[in-house]
């Protein structure tokens, strides 16, 4: 089975000083030859138009620092990332659902106020208070059946056997 591949590129394996043939970025960052020819038709600048193609290494990692940059994005305390709408939303009707992962870390669950998609952000304890204003409507929940205090009512073992 293949590995799937990473969509972020690791810069930091591009020299700057160094220039690299077509061949050799797609080799240097495991991405097909095509995708270099595809960045060079999108903005990335080649030395001269001589053949073969060569693309100086400090130009290079410009341009895909600036390709990988363009896609973040930042959240406001308030809001989560709707995959769906690929762009920050707030809850619907500000209600919150928050799960304790471990000691440390909480995920928060929330509807996107547009398309009503499930939206998810991970914060750490800590945090949680500047996350959840005091208009909020906050559901903690338990991840786990252990982690209950009320104990489950549907008890299998105490059913008699015929």
């Amino acid at each position: 089975m293949r590995k799937p591949k990473k969509r972020k590129i690791n810069l930091a394996r591009i020299r700057q000083t160094r220039t690299y043939t077509t061949a050799e970025l797609s080799k240097l960052l495991d991405v097909h030859i095509n995708t270099i020819r595809g960045y060079t038709k999108q903005g990335l600048k080649p030395i001269d138009a001589t053949w073969p193609v060569l693309f100086h290494g400090s130009d290079v990692k410009e341009y895909l620092a600036k390709r990988q940059s363009k896609n973040k994005c930042v959240l406001e305390i308030d809001e989560f990332y709707c995959l769906k709408c690929r762009k920050p939303r707030k809850p619907l009707g500000r209600m919150v659902d928050v799960t304790f992962c471990n000691q440390k870390m909480a995920n928060m669950s929330a509807l996107c106020e547009v398309c009503e998609t499930k939206m998810n952000r991970r914060t750490n304890i800590q945090r949680l208070p500047e996350y959840l204003q005091p208009q909020d409507s906050v559901t903690l929940l338990n991840p786990h059946l252990l982690e209950r205090i009320e104990p489950s009512l549907n008890c299998y073992f105490e059913q008699t056997s015929k």
